[in-house]
């Protein structure tokens, strides 16, 4: 999604992120679930997965932003846990 911050964002484009997102977003709570019910999980896959998580926020804001589907203030939404860890 991250090589979408270039692009003009098209309806098409779009799509694809909302997919793709929708996809990831899916996937990073199925993938939680497996490593609890498996007893896999670890303190490392927990903070890699926040970091995931929130570097994702960061782009799909930036990326809301940039093709004008919101204003500024989207970006406190990606820039939150950045912000509060400061």
């Amino acid at each position: 999604m991250a090589a979408f911050v270039a692009s003009e964002g098209t309806t098409h484009q779009a799509t694809w992120v909302a997919g793709a997102a929708s996809l990831a977003l899916a996937m990073d709570g199925l993938d939680g679930f497996v490593a609890r019910r498996t007893n896999s999980e670890s303190e490392y896959g927990g903070q890699f997965d926040m970091e995931f998580d929130s570097v994702l926020m960061l782009v799909l804001c930036w990326l809301a932003f940039t093709w004008e589907q919101a204003g500024l203030w989207v970006l406190f939404c990606g820039l939150a846990r950045y912000v509060w860890i400061a």
